[in-house]
């Protein structure tokens, strides 16, 4: 078993990947509001959103960053 799950283009891909994750999965994951690139199939709002849609047991982190196109936001946490 993985001793952490990092996935930093989550919003290339469908949500399944986390909810298949078992409770308690050490895990760190990056998204961003870029909805404009048609690549990005699952993209978010806002970190808050990012926190509504990725249920963590405890957020030990999470924060954006701004770029000049879109933000990009990371949480670390224990699923």
């Amino acid at each position: 078993n993985p001793t952490v799950v990092i996935n930093t283009s989550c919003e290339h891909m469908t949500d399944d990947w986390f909810y298949d994750l078992p409770d308690g999965q050490f895990v760190v994951l990056q998204t961003n509001n870029y909805f404009e690139n048609s690549q990005h199939i699952n993209c978010v709002a806002s970190v808050e959103a990012a926190l509504e849609k990725y249920q963590f047991s405890e957020v030990l982190y999470s924060g954006e960053i701004e770029t000049m196109l879109y933000d990009r936001y990371m949480i670390i946490g224990i699923k």
